[in-house]
């Protein structure tokens, strides 16, 4: 299992999600400290190879970085990537950090989506914001002591490289 995945050759709204991040324009649910687990889609990969070609002695594994951050931590991570490969300017940064949301906010938008998912519809805006406000966290202490070789992707390493292919158009 995994929980939110990120990495190159990504989708459009995940470059979307990161340009939002960087310019201080994606939504946090006050206070922003959820914690989120992520995952780079290449250890993602990496994990699936190990569990279909290596003997394992779980059926059910959660695969995720080492430790959960903050949503305030996440946007901070992308606003520095951004700054550091001059794709956003300092200045713009320290104006426009975060764009916050009241804590009801998500709460409404969950109850929203689940209404909405009942008639089959499904609005991606409303489902996400209706996620940020949760705490989504993972344990793949299971599959890392199994698989100890797998050497997971810095979150940082991975963020710069998706930021790159997020700004180049």
């Amino acid at each position: 299992r995994a929980p939110w995945f990120h990495g190159i050759n990504m989708p459009k709204r995940q470059k979307l999600f990161l340009k939002k991040a960087a310019f201080g324009k994606f939504p946090i649910i006050l206070p922003g400290k959820n914690k989120r687990s992520l995952i780079n889609t290449r250890d993602l990969a990496i994990a699936s190879i190990n569990l279909i070609t290596r003997p394992s002695k779980k059926i059910i594994y959660w695969v995720c970085e080492e430790k959960s951050i903050s949503m305030n931590k996440y946007i901070m991570i992308i606003q520095k990537s951004a700054i550091n490969h001059n794709y956003i300017k300092k200045r713009v940064y320290k104006f426009r950090s975060k764009f916050f949301l009241p804590p009801l906010t998500s709460s409404i938008c969950c109850l929203l989506d689940r209404l909405l998912q009942k008639f089959g519809i499904y609005s991606q805006i409303i489902h996400v914001i209706g996620e940020l406000g949760m705490n989504i966290e993972a344990d793949s202490q299971v599959y890392r002591k199994e698989f100890s070789d797998h050497i997971f992707t810095p979150i940082q390493e991975s963020i710069d490289l998706e930021i790159k292919e997020a700004f180049v158009i």
